[in-house]
């Protein structure tokens, strides 16, 4: 605080903790009154009886509340989705909706792509049980509900290869289509001047997670001035992306640690160099001035299927954006729910599969022939594609070709994929580059000790040596981590996580048995590094779980918390551990 009671600036920018960030997301959301939500849906309905069918669903930026409208005149009932945002998990709420609502009535005008139907969009409207209530003024997004449930990830990796190529050819025809809407500049689709529904949109400024959690965490305080387009280049459109990647790693973490903010200086020092080689590469390969509409957040749980595994719905576009094609990527799923291991064996095997699905397509072998125990069914969809032959798909075919052409089948060996998630999903910034970009370009298979987190130690200590930019960097975001903890230790807000004793044992157990059978195979395969059989296979499993634990803060943090950078008036680890000892006590 400062002399006359009032919070200094620095302290109105402190971020929220996770728990403040929780409470105030769930207290927006026990706000809303279900009645209110069958109000609001009933008067959009014609004034038909509302009820609600099911427990409403909660996302990261969104609750759904399930409505159905009682059937008249004989029809049927009508049963919607009223998505209301969660104004604390939102910097700009109208953006956001009008954004999403341009986009999913774009997508179905100009595509075959299953996208729910817009019935009504809205703001300012109160949702809450009483005048009071955090609710009293939300956006909302009404559309058809979806019969089916979002993909099984876990079930789908273990599913039989007919079925996964089955999946694989519906989701290469959405990718397909959007592949072919292209745009002059990069942004997110906006309503046009003509603002009524069937007008084409503009390309406005780009909505992003990175610029929206940015902004709501330093409830607007950032100093970061990137703009948010639209970009005429992509340049300038990766650039952007990279200034607001920079300004997210400025914000303060209670859980901050020395050796974390090192590997975290180095991967984003190191990442611009590789953002302007492949800038460089693709600007000799494809048009810098072409955008692609991407759906930037094609996770399997946004794809509504049924026992066939038929695509029912693509859901959740808010965050769709015209992108430059260095970020309209394959899904990153094919092998696991995590994104930041684009560049393993597991992912390099599925994405082979994906790849060969898409082989298929441009040669006119889809992958619908190869059933799904339903006759009927599957010669519906013969039927459907012969008709759709017939009427002539050769520009579909074209779009199938582009995929090919941009993705090719030694894609997970290149450092695109991983960047594009990067610079998508801020968060995965030390995984995903310590794993899928930093291997390129560091030789890690000399022995344990060659990880990381040991390289990276040896780098800045040469940096540390000449007062280098790295260190002063550490130097500072650490003064601003400790000031942050010193304000939460104050607040009473401090809360320390830390793995139970037993665990952390397990783990360096089987952390320091797999590193050892590591050293054993990588002896052994000496004299064939070239070798393809099921042993590399494995020594290389073997590698990839070794290199997964060395990034592990656990096994960072006795590399890289030392020596201590006094000299750059950083405060003194020791200390700084002794603060947060006497705050758990």
């Amino acid at each position: 605080m400062g002399a006359d009671g009032q919070m200094t600036e620095q302290e109105v920018s402190w971020p929220p903790t996770n728990e403040q960030d929780a409470e105030a997301k769930q207290a927006f959301v026990d706000a809303i009154d279900p009645a209110a939500v069958c109000g609001l849906a009933s008067r959009l309905g014609g004034g038909r009886a509302c009820r609600t069918f099911q427990e409403p669903a909660r996302g990261s930026f969104n609750v759904c509340f399930f409505v159905e409208l009682a059937a008249t005149d004989g029809a049927a009932e009508t049963r919607w989705v009223v998505r209301v945002p969660i104004g604390p998990a939102l910097h700009d709420v109208r953006a956001k909706v009008e954004s999403e609502v341009a986009t999913m009535r774009y997508v179905a005008s100009k595509t075959t792509i299953p996208v729910t139907r817009v019935h009504g969009h809205g703001h300012d409207v109160a949702l809450g049980r009483s005048p009071d209530d955090e609710a009293r003024q939300c956006s909302f997004l009404v559309v058809d509900f979806v019969a089916g449930e979002p993909l099984d990830l876990a079930a789908f990796l273990d599913d039989t290869p007919a079925r996964q190529h089955r999946l694989y050819s519906q989701l290469l025809d959405v990718l397909a289509q959007l592949r072919g809407l292209t745009f002059a500049t990069g942004g997110s689709l906006m309503p046009g001047p003509d603002a009524g529904p069937e007008a084409d949109p503009i390309v406005g400024p780009l909505q992003c997670t990175g610029y929206n959690e940015l902004q709501r965490l330093t409830r607007g305080h950032t100093s970061t001035s990137t703009t948010l387009g639209p970009y005429r280049t992509a340049a300038d459109f990766v650039l952007a992306q990279l200034h607001v990647l920079q300004a997210a790693f400025d914000v303060p973490m209670a859980s901050a640690s020395l050796a974390n903010l090192r590997m975290e200086a180095f991967a984003l020092h190191d990442l611009r160099g590789r953002l302007v080689d492949v800038l460089d590469q693709q600007g000799h390969e494809h048009d810098h001035h072409t955008f692609v509409l991407a759906h930037t957040d094609l996770r399997w749980s946004n794809i509504i299927v049924d026992e066939h595994l038929t695509i029912r719905g693509i859901i959740d576009w808010e965050w769709s954006a015209a992108v430059p094609l260095l970020f309209f990527q394959p899904p990153t799923w094919l092998a696991g729910p995590s994104p930041c291991y684009v560049a393993s064996l597991a992912y390099e095997k599925a994405y082979e599969q994906f790849h060969g699905v898409l082989e298929d397509m441009v040669g006119g072998h889809g992958g619908d022939e190869c059933g799904h125990g339903d006759k009927a069914h599957a010669d519906k969809v013969k039927d459907d594609k012969a008709n759709a032959d017939k009427a002539g798909d050769a520009r579909l075919k074209h779009h199938y070709s582009l995929l090919q052409s941009t993705w090719d089948v030694g894609l997970p060996g290149r450092i695109d994929l991983a960047l594009a998630v990067i610079l998508q999903q801020h968060h995965h910034l030390v995984p995903a580059y310590y794993f899928s970009v930093f291997p390129r370009f560091h030789d890690i298979t000399r022995s344990r000790h060659h990880m990381p987190p040991a390289i990276v130690a040896r780098l800045l200590a040469l940096d540390a040596d000449v007062g280098g930019p790295l260190t002063r960097d550490v130097a500072r975001r650490w003064r601003v981590a400790y000031a942050f903890r010193r304000h939460l230790d104050a607040a009473g807000l401090l809360i320390e996580y830390e793995l139970a004793p037993e665990t952390r044992v397990w783990l360096a157990e089987r952390d320091g048995a797999h590193a050892d059978m590591l050293e054993d195979a990588l002896c052994e395969q000496q004299h064939d590094r070239h070798d393809r059989s099921p042993a590399h296979d494995f020594v290389r499993m073997l590698l990839e779980s070794v290199l997964q634990a060395s990034i592990q803060p656990r096994n960072v943090e006795p590399l890289l918390n030392s020596p201590v950078l006094s000299w750059a008036g950083a405060p003194n680890p020791k200390e700084t551990r002794k603060q947060q000892m006497k705050t758990t006590g």
